[in-house]
């Protein structure tokens, strides 16, 4: 069984539903939710925000937070996950942001994402920096952005 199995199987379950934020993903974590059999009963929405003023506008992260911790910050991510939850019926929130490349105004920022989980009253936010080209920068968050929801499920 695939991470992505495993993860539906227990929305199923539990019969939880998931919504997703992404931004450097491009929509990755949710078209591969969408690709399974039986979407519908776990996969409640997805928004791709890319652009800072999409954050802004679609997910409420403040100027400030852009301003001060940048688009690629767990604060950034916090907010996009408390954003998600206000527009959404779903009970899992996972949210993206980073740098997939191949340049970026700041050093070593090409490969280093946030991904957060929230679930209830548990909110976790995780760094990453990894190596690759543009894809598989994006492929690896998708990856371990299951895997941080099978971390967060792992307890019910």
């Amino acid at each position: 069984m695939t991470m992505i199995e495993e993860v539906s199987c227990i929305l199923r379950k539990n019969n939880l539903k998931l919504c997703v934020a992404e931004s450097f993903t491009g929509g990755l974590v949710a078209s591969s939710f969408v690709s399974l059999a039986g979407a519908s009963d776990i996969f409640v929405t997805s928004l791709v925000c890319y652009a800072e003023q999409a954050k802004k506008a679609l997910l409420g992260v403040s100027d400030y937070t852009l301003k001060e911790y940048g688009a690629v910050s767990e604060q950034t991510v916090s907010e996009m996950l408390d954003g998600l939850k206000r527009l959404s019926l779903g009970d899992v929130f996972v949210a993206t942001s980073g740098n997939a490349g191949p340049t970026s105004e700041k050093p070593n920022e090409v490969g280093l994402f946030y991904l957060g989980v929230m679930f209830k009253d548990r909110k976790i936010i995780k760094k990453y920096q990894v190596s690759g080209n543009r894809q598989e920068v994006i492929n690896q968050g998708a990856q371990n952005s299951f895997d941080l929801i099978l971390q967060v499920l792992s307890d019910i």
